[in-house]
Order: structure tokens, then C-alpha cells, then sequence
């Protein structure tokens, strides 16, 4: 079930009512913030605030997961 369970909102502020963007730490909040990418799956044409939004919470993935790959590297060469 996605938190969009409609059209999405249109502003960064309705789309941080929906899921706020913050610090990733865990694979339930990484799973929270994926759920939110994919319900920007197929959408052709973002607004702005849309873009940023995405933007945001994308970073933040992107940034856990390069983390947690360097953690695991570290972890191997020990």
C-alpha cells in the first residue's frame, strides 16, 4: 500500500504531510522512503516542488546506501 493513495500532492509541504523527509537509518525507514520513489514511478511531468521533493528524499538513500556499503566493505577487510 503506498501513502499516496492518490494523485500526489502538489506542494513540498503537502508532499512532507504525507512523508516527511529525514535521516535514514534502518531498513524500515529505508523501506518507508522507497515506498515514496516508487509512487513517483511513471509520473511524466513533476511541478517544482514535486522534483525537490523527490530529489530529497532520492538523496537520502542514495546517501544510506553508500554508507552502509562502505560499512560492509570496512567490515570485509578487517
Amino acid at each position: 500500500m503506498t501513502r499516496f493513495s492518490k494523485a500526489l500532492p502538489k506542494t513540498y509541504p503537502e508532499l512532507c504531510a504525507v512523508y516527511l523527509p529525514r535521516a535514514i537509518d534502518n531498513n524500515v525507514t529505508l523501506n518507508k522512503a522507497l515506498e515514496v520513489i516508487n509512487a513517483f514511478k511513471g509520473c511524466k511531468h513533476l511541478n517544482p516542488d514535486q522534483k525537490q521533493y523527490l530529489a530529497d528524499v532520492s538523496i537520502r538513500v542514495y546517501r544510506y546506501e553508500r554508507d552502509l556499503s562502505h560499512v560492509r566493505g570496512s567490515r570485509q577487510l578487517a
